[in-house]
């Protein structure tokens, strides 16, 4: 398992996104843990620690570029993936310092994986995030959302177990 015993914290206000990227790490390994805004994003920062942390750019409260600014002080060794549906912020990796990477949405969930890898496993010592965004677009016809359970929901700030 790639992510064994590493934390992901993914914050969306859209509960399909929560759930289905949080199924995708856990059946990597991941322990994660969501959040439907940036402001309950931040409680969840604060109570423990996390290998890496993807955070859509359009979340109400503390938006994804606020949300990412404030954990660049306090939290500056931890990846941040921004993850977002506006080409204009994946074609603009420099709107958000201090980022990991960037995800265009929807993604495939091999791509997913491979970024989240990336950012558990080659952290830097001391240093800010600045790699290219990922401007690759996921046919429509092959979402992650087609392939949704739409009976399953995922609650909010609450960690996802196997």
């Amino acid at each position: 398992m790639d992510g064994y015993g590493k934390r992901a914290l993914v914050i969306d206000d859209n509960e399909d996104i929560l759930y289905l990227t949080g199924t995708v790490l856990m059946n990597h390994g991941y322990n994660v843990y969501t959040a439907s805004d940036g402001y309950g994003g931040s409680e969840q920062m604060s109570k423990r620690r996390y290998d890496v942390v993807l955070v859509d750019d359009d979340v109400p409260r503390l938006n994804g570029l606020q949300f990412i600014e404030m954990c660049r002080m306090k939290w500056p060794e931890t990846p941040i993936i921004l993850m977002s549906v506006d080409n204009y912020v994946t074609d603009h990796s420099d709107l958000a310092e201090g980022i990991f990477g960037c995800i265009a949405k929807p993604f495939e969930s091999s791509r997913l994986i491979e970024l989240v890898n990336q950012a558990c496993h080659n952290l830097p010592h001391g240093g800010r995030f600045k790699p290219p965004c990922d401007r690759r677009k996921t046919d429509a016809g092959s979402s992650l959302l087609k392939k949704r359970d739409t009976g399953l929901q995922t609650t909010k700030a609450v960690p996802l177990t196997n």
